[in-house]
């Protein structure tokens, strides 16, 4: 459903009007009220039923201060337009008030209070950057940088019943919040939403082989990929990192470009010093450096390039031991007011010799090696947001298998299906295109992204309410951790495939989050997956579309995983997630 909308500049001529808005109750109104425009010069493409943002302007022409604070203080409805015989003459605008903000909402508000959703609506009538337009009525067309969902997003973050106010008043506007407002960085080129979204389109698809990738990375910075040798796991990390630079770029077409690294784990890995480093005592206090920190090191200078660590056969040592500094500090993400993502330090601050070398030889300026050996207010070793860790996993006899701390730790995707005609053309392969840092995460936390996306986020907890009734009484009982990452990766999908389907999101969550935790017995295992085959079926089978001519037929990945799990369970007594 499209509405249209005008922004209303009452000034000098209308202080009746100005001082009874201001006098009128808040929110939602009982009893409406109709105030009368008569202006000059007023645009053609508005009419009978458009909404009105009224602007509460000056009632001087000498810049000196009002009774009335400035700014957005009321939303009408367009009435009846009595129309001047030509553009100079005079016309008479019936607007009915329908709702009044608690206090009027100035481009300081919106500055102070939503500045990333304040760039897509920058150049809105009234409120924007470089406006001095003198018309009373202008019309909002959309044009660049002229948002709606931009703007109702901004006010719902200044007046937070926003949302719930205006939907009493028009349901319709629901779908002006679900868009997720994206950081102007990672859409340089776009000059309005309406370009995210095209551009979003094209980066990737709801059929796209690489969107549940992308999708659980830019909800969790670390991810499990298992199966069996040679089903391209490693490879797939490639790509994506190859995915970052478009072309022009140094980087572009690059085998091995900067932003990758693989390492190879031994199996005789029972501490961090081979990853991640060691101090040395020969010969005074040093730190040997291991490659995790370099890499770290890099990512941390290019804060908008995603930065891709490959932990290849990452289970041939117990990954507890030589990893449990990240997998601790993993946990201490947070969303800072600025938007950045942070972790605790991963190497403590100390003013100690060894920490010194250690900076010196992951930084090269003078001003840079400063900055993280103050004491106080000084940058830390943290794990930055574009840094995402990938471990390949082949489970047989000669692997570890994982504890429950890595798995809640991870996004796990399982990569057995092989097609033996596939890529046997020259040229062919899985081609991501270009990804840029559309990657990297903004949210921490579900509390991040609940409010702006608060009907999608309730289906998800619908359903994993569900889920945990199934797995009450088992160690297998999902908790916080999962239940964020199961909003986030909601949201990330829809961010990255607008289209995306609700029953897609929950079927490649529940293979990664719910079932590659559940192992055992009979008696611990089969009711549970009894349980979760009957609810995969109902919530996510019953939701896939018929095949239709020219698309490939849409399967169930968790509903195939669980029946793979059942004949293991009958057929040996004992089943895991993992093959």
């Amino acid at each position: 459903m499209n509405f249209n909308f005008i922004t209303v500049r009452l000034g000098k001529d209308s202080i009746p009007d100005i001082e009874r808005i201001c006098s009128s109750e808040v929110g939602v109104l009982n009893d409406s009220f109709a105030i009368n425009v008569k202006c000059t010069q007023i645009p053609e493409n508005y009419n009978s039923g458009d909404y009105a943002f009224i602007w509460l302007g000056s009632d001087n022409n000498k810049g000196m201060p009002t009774k009335w604070k400035q700014g957005f203080k009321a939303i009408g409805r367009v009435g009846t337009i009595i129309r001047g015989a030509s553009y100079n003459e005079t016309s008479e605008t019936a607007i009915n008030i329908v709702y009044v903000f608690n206090d009027a909402i100035n481009r300081l508000d919106f500055l102070r209070s939503a500045p990333i959703e304040y760039y897509w609506c920058s150049n809105m009538p009234l409120i924007g950057i470089d406006d001095h337009a003198n018309q009373t009525i202008r019309s909002v067309s959309g044009s660049s940088l002229c948002d709606i969902p931009a703007l109702f997003c901004s006010i719902n973050r200044i007046c937070d019943t926003f949302k719930s106010d205006i939907l009493k008043i028009e349901p319709g506007f629901l779908h002006l919040f679900s868009f997720s407002i994206p950081k102007p960085k990672n859409f340089p080129d776009a000059k309005s939403i309406v370009e995210v979204k095209q551009q979003n389109n094209k980066k990737t698809t709801t059929g796209n082989t690489y969107l549940p990738y992308l999708a659980a990375l830019r909800t969790k910075p670390f991810m499990l990929l298992a199966g069996i040798s040679g089903t391209g796991k490693s490879r797939i990390v490639r790509e994506m990192a190859k995915a970052c630079w478009k072309e022009g770029d140094p980087e572009y077409g690059k085998p091995l470009p900067r932003n990758f690294c693989m390492v190879q784990v031994k199996p005789n890995w029972h501490d961090s010093s081979e990853l991640i480093g060691y101090v040395s005592r020969l010969n005074g206090e040093k730190f040997v450096v291991g490659p995790f920190l370099r890499f770290l090191a890099a990512a941390l200078k290019e804060p908008d390039v995603p930065y891709f660590l490959c932990l290849d056969e990452m289970n041939l040592a117990p990954v507890e031991q030589y990893f449990a500094e990240y997998l601790s500090v993993i946990e201490s993400r947070k969303l800072n007011p600025d938007g950045t993502i942070t972790t605790d330090p991963i190497i403590e601050y100390e003013n100690t010799d060894a920490y010194g070398s250690l900076i010196d030889q992951l930084f090269d300026t003078p001003e840079e090696r400063k900055a993280y050996k103050t004491d106080d207010g000084g940058k830390r070793l943290s794990i930055p947001q574009n840094l995402f860790v990938v471990g390949t996993v082949n489970m047989d006899e000669t692997t570890f298998s994982f504890s429950r701390k890595v798995l809640d730790r991870a996004m796990t995707i399982e990569m057995n299906e092989v097609d033996l005609h596939g890529g046997l053309e020259k040229g062919t392969g899985n081609d991501i295109g270009y990804i840029g840092n559309s990657i990297i995460g903004d949210a921490a936390e579900g509390c991040d992204v609940y409010e702006d996306n608060r009907e999608l986020c309730d289906q998800v907890l619908a359903y994993l309410e569900q889920v945990n009734a199934i797995l009450e009484g088992t160690p297998f009982k999902i908790a916080y951790r999962t239940r964020n990452e199961f909003l986030m990766y909601a949201v990330n999908r829809k961010a990255l495939a607008p289209d995306s389907q609700l029953w897609q999101t929950l079927d490649e969550m529940t293979s990664m989050k719910i079932l590659s935790r559940i192992e055992g017995d009979e008696e611990r295992t089969k009711k549970v997956l009894d349980g979760l085959k009957a609810l995969v079926d109902e919530q996510i089978v019953s939701a896939i579309p018929p095949a239709e001519e020219g698309n490939p037929v849409q399967k169930s990945i968790s509903a195939a995983k669980i029946e793979e799990m059942q004949k293991k369970l009958q057929a040996t007594g004992f089943t895991s997630y993992w093959a």
